[in-house]
């Protein structure tokens, strides 16, 4: 294997080292995606790796990531992991294209208004507080498990504040790690024909997606029928109307949007906490800050929207954790004609890749970019950052429309649970990251210790 890129003509990306004949480069990527992808960072700000026989380009320079989200709006469209997610979520707002995905974020745009983020925070705040609530002095947390529940609770509360909707979330929970496991395996692979082939992991994908869409139906069947306005977020889409057309969703398009937004408000949010509360077990320094500042701006007060502009460590440490351990490690896009990339030929129809996570991480751009430094976001040192430098929500028209939302989230948790509680790691447990459809830890066992007798 060399340790180089394979030199190619000029204008050509440069192939990767590690190809094998028929794999491709799926050998490495299936001994570490993230590190595969990192060490392309040194090879060229455009290099080709092969899934099977088929090219994929990854793109590694910020500045050509952000042509590929943003400029060239004419030439890029969604790509192949896009097409992937669209088999269990439809055209949601994170895979519909062009101008119909346009159309759905206009309606969409009203649920995630400022004065609306008031009665998301009373939410955020009370269930993080019920969770606190009810943990005893030295009980064991698996963090990452319950910042699961209590991210989905969230985010069907926001969603759907009718009982019907709590009676699903419990369900849609346990089926969305086997979509979007299934999900990141499709994405990678060389044949598509393998998704068809009755796999226990095929059969146990397809059973799930089946499920989590007869639940959605259900819960949308019951709001059309009776559109009283829940004040929530189902009830605004419901009533939604195009500004131009005046016409309103479809019962699919409520499904898939419905489906999309808890999927993306479990998995994102659920997994920044979990490394957060990691990164703060492993430094008391950055916890005492975290508290010196959660007391002085509630003094013993539940938090409300009034306190967050206040809570700027603490909402640095939520970014510093996106930075490093950025849920979305991985997203595609396509070319629909020949283009050129910084001076790299790109045919049409061509697969591109890039990875926040491995951009996140990269020493020209993060100094010392393991170290999980809180006051990298200060304004005088983030100013000096090249644009789409950091990424964690994506870029463009495309951008997550509910990246707000996650923020604000991670933060209300952040500061109810560390108003009264520490959370103390495990003696001797290593946290590992897994590269699925988000990058998440395998498990952060840790022990609660109350703050104050």
């Amino acid at each position: 294997m060399a340790d180089t890129a394979q030199l190619a003509p000029a204008g050509e990306a440069p192939t990767a080292p590690g190809r094998a004949p028929l794999l491709g480069h799926l050998l490495p990527l299936a001994r570490g995606r993230i590190a595969m992808l990192q060490s392309l960072r040194s090879q060229g700000d455009v290099v080709k790796i092969y899934l099977g026989a088929r090219p994929v380009y990854v793109v590694n320079a910020p500045e050509l990531v952000h042509r590929i989200l943003v400029t060239e709006k004419d030439t890029i469209a969604r790509g192949r992991l896009f097409r992937k997610i669209r088999q269990y979520t439809g055209d949601g707002i994170a895979t519909a294209e062009g101008e119909f995905h346009l159309r759905q974020r206009r309606l969409m745009r009203p649920a995630f208004h400022r004065e609306r983020f008031r009665t998301y925070v009373e939410i955020m705040r009370d269930h993080a507080a019920a969770l606190a609530d009810s943990w005893q002095p030295a009980q064991p947390v698996a963090v990452e498990h319950v910042m699961g529940e209590l991210a989905s609770t969230i985010i069907s509360q926001t969603l759907c504040r009718a009982d019907v909707g709590v009676r699903a979330a419990a369900e849609i929970h346990r089926f969305i790690p086997v979509v979007e496991k299934g999900t990141m395996r499709r994405a990678l692979s060389p044949i598509d024909l393998l998704e068809r082939l009755p796999t226990p992991g095929n059969r146990r994908f397809d059973r799930a997606r089946a499920r989590l869409r007869q639940v959605i139906n259900e819960l949308i069947d019951v709001y059309l029928a009776d559109p009283t306005d829940h004040g929530d977020l189902l009830s605004m889409l419901v009533s939604a109307r195009d500004e131009q057309t005046g016409a309103g969703m479809s019962r699919e398009q409520l499904g898939d949007h419905l489906i999309t937004l808890l999927i993306a408000g479990t998995e994102t949010t659920a997994t920044v906490l979990a490394w957060l509360f990691h990164e703060l077990g492993r430094d008391v320094r950055l916890e005492a800050r975290l508290h010196a500042e959660v007391d002085s701006t509630l003094s013993g007060r539940p938090v409300a929207f009034d306190n967050l502009p206040a809570l700027e460590y603490t909402q640095r440490l939520v970014k510093e954790t996106l930075r490093l351990h950025s849920p979305a490690w991985l997203s595609m896009r396509r070319t629909t004609t020949a283009i050129d990339l910084g001076g790299t030929r790109i045919p049409a129809d061509a697969d591109l890749v890039y990875s926040p996570a491995t951009m996140h991480r990269d020493p020209n751009l993060y100094p010392d970019p393991m170290r999980f430094d809180p006051d990298r976001w200060l304004p005088e040192r983030a100013a000096s950052l090249p644009r789409n430098a950091f990424i964690p929500f994506g870029s463009g028209r495309y951008k997550c429309i509910g990246d707000h939302f996650s923020m604000t989230e991670a933060t209300v948790v952040l500061a109810t649970v560390a108003a009264r509680w520490r959370l103390v790691p495990v003696r001797g447990h290593r946290v590992r990251e897994i590269a699925e459809t988000t990058l998440h830890p395998d498990g952060v066992p840790m022990t609660a210790v109350p703050r104050r007798a």
